[in-house]
């Protein structure tokens, strides 16, 4: 988990398990109707795993990589709206965050599948590209411009989050706390008291770098992308779970992680893997030009060093 979550015991209702390769946990403040319980907390999760994941063999993401170029595929509302804003970040931050870098990932062993390898990276870098698919909105279709793969790893959890989001809301629960794989969503308080969430301090997972509540925030989500957890050691060389669309590369610079505050999970969660990438220097003015609540930890010699973007600090005073 790249963030950690401050609860107490006054927390009416906790719903927990595990999904997308990682672990979910649901607080809920006040009166929950016996309609939202474990089973449907679950399945709403699951709706969007079932159709991102590529994990999944017969997933709807998995259809579009297994289709051929040019042939048209049919999709959900959900995947439209997760495909078009991956899209369009992918545009504003000229690939730095490419949903078509499956081939990559897989790669360098961090997806499903063990038939790519890296002897072929070159090829296939030159096939990710923001338009290397084309998105219908009103007929619903995807189809592929080259031989692409996408992975929606850096924005399908955010995206689930949403979705539970507005299914507790749509049961007039206004109260809550929501966290797949330390991505998160608060709204209203627990009790009275505001949410804390907090930001995990690299060198010392037990103890948060700084706490956040939603006091000054109102109801946020937050999202975390570091390359100091997930990572393979191959031929001596630490290779991080992120990837540069632009490169087919690990990245590797001095940023140990970024948070992006968000109104929408999904929007964090595609925004912190986008300044990760970035970099400290390139990220941090992505989050002044496009007005991005973001904060940089930084490693200097032994030390963290912490840089806040002007949005954050406007909305902190």
């Amino acid at each position: 988990m790249l963030t950690f979550v401050a609860c107490n015991q006054n927390i009416n209702t906790t719903f927990e398990g595990s999904i997308m390769g990682t672990n979910y946990k649901v607080l809920i403040s006040g009166k929950v109707p016996s309609i939202v319980n474990e089973k449907s907390i679950f399945k709403v999760i699951d709706k969007v795993n079932q159709e991102m994941s590529t994990y999944i063999v017969k997933s709807k993401v998995n259809e579009i990589n297994n289709a051929n170029i040019n042939e048209l595929i049919y999709v959900t509302q959900d995947l439209i709206n997760v495909l078009s804003y991956g899209q369009k970040i992918c545009n504003l931050s000229k690939g730095a965050f490419d949903v078509s870098i499956g081939h990559i990932v897989n790669a360098w062993g961090f997806g499903p599948s063990v038939k790519d390898d890296s002897k072929n990276l070159e090829q296939k870098i030159s096939n990710i590209g923001c338009n290397s698919f084309k998105l219908n909105q009103v007929s619903n279709s995807i189809l592929k411009n080259k031989d692409i793969s996408i992975d929606l790893s850096a924005i399908a959890k955010g995206y689930a989050i949403d979705k539970l989001a507005i299914y507790l809301s749509s049961h007039s629960i206004d109260n809550y706390l929501i966290e797949i794989g330390g991505e998160i969503r608060v709204k209203g308080d627990k009790n009275g008291v505001t949410w804390k969430v907090g930001i995990e301090n690299p060198f010392n997972f037990s103890k948060p770098l700084m706490l956040l509540n939603n006091q000054n925030l109102g109801d946020f989500s937050l999202a975390t992308s570091g390359s100091y957890r997930n990572y393979k050691m191959i031929e001596g060389e630490k290779i991080s779970h992120t990837f540069d669309p632009r490169t087919g590369l690990s990245v590797k610079s001095d940023l140990l992680s970024v948070s992006v505050i968000h109104n929408t999970a999904m929007e964090a969660d595609t925004l912190a893997t986008t300044l990760n990438v970035l970099g400290a220097d390139k990220g941090f003015i992505f989050s002044e030009e496009n007005k991005i609540k973001a904060i940089f930890v930084i490693k200097e010699n032994d030390s963290l060093i912490f840089k806040t973007s002007s949005e954050y600090n406007r909305v902190l005073k």
